[in-house]
């Protein structure tokens, strides 16, 4: 019933969160990305020569809403209600005195999950490495650009450190570099697709 309250306190509010021009770049190649691995779904009979198929829809029907979510989150900055929520649990149900313990340990399972997946899908198309290896390579980066941002969301150590390489801020390079990769990855299996 508490956490029923606590969502009632804090109910979501609908904002524009980065209104630059790269902020609505940055959307545009999320939700370009989301309908290119959408298309590889609904063609993957031809791009995949009609072996599993359903495996290939599910993997780029997932990775597309996931896409899509980004990009919408890239503007409506959804996580920052999420932390608040979570925090707000945290401290009614007494886990908020572990503090940064929890912290570090959420992020290092979020870290394993994430490894875990890619290990998962790296072996199970490994058959289909030529149609996956570009898309793996973009995925790491983006991983990689979420992993830091959740960390920097919940305070982890040397977060601030992993957001700069020789002093210049990366983060939102690896997310437009990781982007990029899987709209490439993606036109490249479409093309594959019709030339079959």
């Amino acid at each position: 019933m508490e956490i029923i309250e606590i969502l009632k306190s804090h109910p979501l509010r609908i904002s524009i969160g980065d209104p630059t021009w790269l902020g609505w770049a940055t959307v545009f190649a999320y939700w370009t990305a989301a309908i290119l691995s959408f298309l590889c779904a609904w063609r993957a009979d031809r791009i995949f020569d009609g072996k599993r198929v359903w495996e290939h829809r599910f993997l780029w029907g997932v990775l597309s809403a996931m896409l899509f979510f980004l990009g919408i989150n890239k503007q409506l900055d959804i996580q920052n209600w999420f932390t608040t929520i979570v925090k707000a649990i945290s401290y009614v149900q007494g886990w908020y005195a572990l503090g940064q313990w929890a912290q570090t340990l959420f992020v290092g399972a979020l870290v394993a999950a994430a490894a875990l997946v890619m290990l998962l899908i790296s072996w199970r198309m490994r058959a289909f490495w030529r149609q996956y290896w570009l898309l793996m390579i973009g995925f790491i980066f983006l991983a990689r650009f979420i992993v830091v941002r959740v960390a920097s969301f919940y305070g982890v150590p040397l977060t601030e450190l992993s957001h700069y390489t020789g002093g210049v801020r990366v983060n939102w390079a690896l997310e437009l570099v990781g982007t990029a990769v899987i709209i490439l990855a993606s036109a490249l299996n479409i093309r594959r697709g019709r030339a079959a």
